[in-house]
């Protein structure tokens, strides 16, 4: 799936740096673009974290041998960006998926994530 074109600057440097830190993993050069206090949630019932946002991706980005993520679509409101991310990845073999029948090795479509205060 190709990337749209996202106008907003703030969205697009998200996806931009996001896209950059699935190919080199650099999470401090990512994490730099979340406010201090920034709110990461992840699916998996670990609940909100509160400025924990370097943790967050590491182990985000542990979970996966690769991943690339493109844009279908987006939505701008107001102060409010929204991005349709799909995902494409292939799982370590530590990582923990939920229930699944697809071997770690293939890749799998991924939701995505829940992160507030991009700078």
């Amino acid at each position: 799936m190709a990337d749209i074109q996202i106008s907003d600057d703030r969205a697009r440097t998200f996806a931009d740096a996001l896209q950059t830190f699935e190919k080199d993993g650099d999470v401090a050069a990512f994490a730099a673009l979340f406010a201090d206090n920034a709110v990461t949630q992840r699916l998996d019932a670990r609940g909100e974290r509160r400025g924990e946002v370097e943790q967050f991706w590491k182990e985000y980005r542990d979970q996966f041998t690769s991943i690339s993520t493109s844009f279908s679509s987006q939505t701008v409101a107001r102060s409010n960006i929204a991005a349709s991310p799909s995902s494409t990845s292939t799982a370590t073999r530590s990582a923990s998926c939920g229930p699944t029948t697809t071997p770690p090795s293939s890749p799998r479509r991924r939701r995505p994530r829940s992160v507030e205060g991009v700078r």
